[in-house]
């Protein structure tokens, strides 16, 4: 328990070398009761050969948050937020990355139950997909945010499907505009004012003297080559957020795709 006493929320990932010297041991001994209590899961290891608090000290929190009576005075304010809002309430405390739910006061709206997600007390969710899990990770010291959004692994990253549909763009009197044609990635924000220019354009050309087939065939003309910067530019950035390696310069990118959506229709 001294070893698991010397993790705070100042101080939640600490090196062998760090519990050693604040409980005056050996490394050696240190190092044993250590890998004892990562077997039993009160601690586990980082990608940092240091170590935080494990799951299973959960279990003695619950323990102690229910001793406390934390559940039994925060019930009251759940139910009348509930009651005012008519929506589930929720009270949680943050364990690491996760969120740790201590109590719920479900609605009673019809379907709600549909999109509570069947969570109930001791349920966990990873922190930075949750509302009360932004709210916990806001409130914490800048250290302690970077050590828990340091993963790698856990970063969601944008959708980088696209869409670039060679001319011709119709077919009898079917016209593809917009992101039926040229859907980019949400990098450079485009889509909108590309579907407005693909409107602006598909008038000018109807409006020409001409037989129908061949002003389709101008509109598709005028817009395919910047629509095509624009979402390579957008599909190149965003394979360059998922690999850091590829030789690419995002800023470069970027600048390109800015010049090619100024250029004159």
């Amino acid at each position: 328990m001294a070893i698991l006493g010397c993790f705070t929320p100042e101080r939640p990932v600490l090196g062998i070398a760090d519990i050693a010297d604040d409980l005056g041991m050996s490394r050696s001994t240190t190092h044993r009761y250590v890998i004892t209590l990562v077997a039993l899961g009160f601690l586990e290891q980082g990608a940092s050969r240091k170590y935080r608090l494990g799951l299973r000290v959960t279990d003695l929190g619950m323990s102690a948050l229910n001793s406390t009576g934390l559940r039994e005075h925060s019930r009251p304010y759940l139910e009348e937020l509930r009651q005012r809002t008519s929506y589930t309430t929720s009270l949680a405390v943050l364990d690491g990355p996760e969120i740790l739910y201590v109590d719920r006061a479900r609605s009673f709206r019809r379907g709600q139950n549909k999109i509570d997600l069947n969570l109930r007390p001791g349920s966990r969710l990873p922190a930075y997909c949750t509302s009360l899990g932004k709210v916990l990770l806001a409130n914490l010291p800048d250290a302690e945010q970077r050590e828990l959004i340091g993963d790698d692994q856990a970063v969601v990253y944008r959708p980088v499907e696209s869409v670039l549909v060679t001319p011709p763009w119709h077919r009898g009197r079917v016209v593809l505009i917009g992101d039926a044609a040229h859907a980019t990635t949400p990098h450079c924000g485009q889509g909108a004012a590309q579907a407005i220019e693909d409107v602006l354009v598909l008038r000018e050309e109807l409006a020409a003297d001409r037989p129908l087939a061949a002003s389709l065939e101008a509109y598709a003309t005028r817009r395919f080559e910047r629509c095509k910067v624009i979402v390579e530019g957008s599909e190149a950035i965003g394979a360059w957020e998922q690999d850091r390696s590829l030789p690419i310069d995002p800023l470069a990118t970027r600048a390109t795709v800015i010049r090619a959506a100024m250029a004159p229709l």
